[in-house]
């Protein structure tokens, strides 16, 4: 395997998507530009989703519930369990799922080696971590802020059966 640029009858993902030099090349440059773009869209929503389901979790069922509920350690709230909170694990579960068949898709567009498709992907990617990831991370605590404690990064609240 190689990077190549010729693009002469190249099948991208379906049998019907068939990429042509000249003919559609842009287009199918444009659209896997945007499928890069989606996936930071996408961690988004799931980072949105966990933190929502999080706050109506601790504030149905309380901040210390034991095996099943919510642990408090530091002062930072956890899952008590992989259980916590049925309908949403689940539920965060199959939207995680559908992410890694996206990324795995992703991944196959990158392994045609195709160097116009190679590129729009990591333009698609890059420019979303800009816009919905790196922009979303803390830097650190305010001035004001009376807590001394360290920020976390997002991965570090999104522990479960520790």
């Amino acid at each position: 395997m190689y990077f190549h640029t010729d693009c002469n009858n190249e099948t991208l993902l379906f049998e019907n998507w068939i990429v042509n030099e000249g003919d559609n090349l842009f287009k199918f440059c444009t659209v896997i530009f945007f499928m890069g773009l989606g996936y930071g869209f996408l961690q988004m929503w799931l980072n949105i989703y966990r933190k929502w389901y999080l706050n109506v979790m601790v504030n149905a069922v309380g901040e210390e519930s034991g095996f099943l509920g919510f642990v408090v350690r530091n002062g930072i709230v956890y899952r008590g369990s992989c259980l916590t909170g049925h309908f949403f694990a689940i539920s965060e579960t199959v939207f995680q799922m559908g992410i890694y068949f996206y990324a795995y898709m992703l991944m196959l567009i990158f392994m045609t080696y195709q160097v116009h498709f190679c590129l729009s992907l990591c333009a698609g990617l890059g420019l979303s971590n800009l816009i919905f990831i790196s922009s979303k991370q803390p830097i650190r605590r305010a001035v004001n802020s009376s807590e001394d404690e360290e920020l976390l990064q997002e991965d570090e609240l999104n522990l479960c059966c520790e």
